[in-house]
């Protein structure tokens, strides 16, 4: 029995019965919160090319994905959390009698390299803007969605929900799925452009795992390629990688938000970002 498949069976038999308090149950946006985690594993089960069983589940996969999590940008207090639901679904197939590994209960020490994550300058996102896509229509829809997450800041669980009826006069609106705050952020000439072209639409969304890949062949193509010191998951060994990378290959679907926050730290106030990116305080 695979953990993605035992986590998502119970999330739709058993989730809506599951007490977290004395008179609570779970409710949908803590299941979708779980179902996002799930999802998350999938993606990692997609790069190892392998999908993790109950059984042989061990603490060395565990900190393969504590790996990957590392290098895909997610801060620490969202990589603990990802374990904590792992641990909680591995409980739950334990609990009703499957074979589980019971490595997953050892301690596991977490300590993330301090390593500045890149970011894309004004420079390189105007390569981007410049370069013509489209003699391939999958790379040109990508490009169109890079930059819309470039312009717009949205962590990319939001990105990829974003739809047309969160757009109007001038604004995109809506509430983050991590924080529940609703957000107001103004649309970008750029995005505006990309909306034209698409007959007042916004470009088709794909994977994130096939967004991840594709955004690196475009920074490639894009000549975004000076060394950069940074962290890779190396697939065939399950494990980060640290040295020194082309730019292009350190980046992931969380720069877009990487980069607004960074191109506009000395143009406008940290009130003003905060707000528009729905952070309380100073925050990533």
């Amino acid at each position: 029995v695979y953990v993605s498949d035992f986590s998502f069976w119970w999330l739709e038999n058993h989730a809506a019965e599951w007490k977290v308090s004395a008179k609570k149950y779970m409710d949908k946006p803590a299941q979708n919160q779980y179902k996002k985690f799930v999802e998350t594993l999938v993606e990692f089960e997609g790069v190892v090319g392998e999908k993790l069983q109950l059984r042989n589940v061990t603490k060395k996969n565990i900190e393969s994905f504590i790996d990957w999590l590392e290098t895909e940008n997610y801060q620490t207090s969202t990589i603990e959390r990802n374990i904590g639901r792992l641990r909680f679904f591995l409980n739950r197939a334990t609990e009703m009698n499957y074979e589980v590994n019971q490595a997953f209960k050892e301690r596991i020490y977490f300590d993330p390299e301090d390593i500045e994550g890149v970011y894309l300058n004004e420079v390189e996102i105007q390569k981007i803007i410049d370069k013509d896509f489209s003699y391939d229509e999958e790379l040109n829809c990508i490009k169109q969605n890079f930059l819309i997450s470039l312009h717009s800041g949205l962590r990319i669980s939001d990105f990829m929900k974003l739809d047309i009826s969160n757009i109007k006069d001038g604004m995109i609106t809506l509430k983050t799925q991590k924080t529940k705050q609703k957000i107001v952020v103004p649309v970008h000439p750029i995005v505006e452009e990309i909306i034209n072209d698409n007959f007042g639409y916004l470009p088709r969304k794909v994977s994130i795992s096939e967004y991840n890949k594709q955004i690196k062949v475009i920074c490639q193509i894009c000549e975004i390629d000076n060394m950069v010191f940074g962290k890779v998951f190396d697939s065939k060994l399950k494990r980060k990688v640290t040295k020194y990378y082309k730019k292009y290959e350190l980046v992931t679907s969380h720069i877009g938000r990487k980069s607004m926050v960074s191109n506009l730290k000395d143009k406008v106030s940290p009130e003003v970002i905060n707000s528009v990116l729905g952070w309380s305080k100073n925050s990533n």
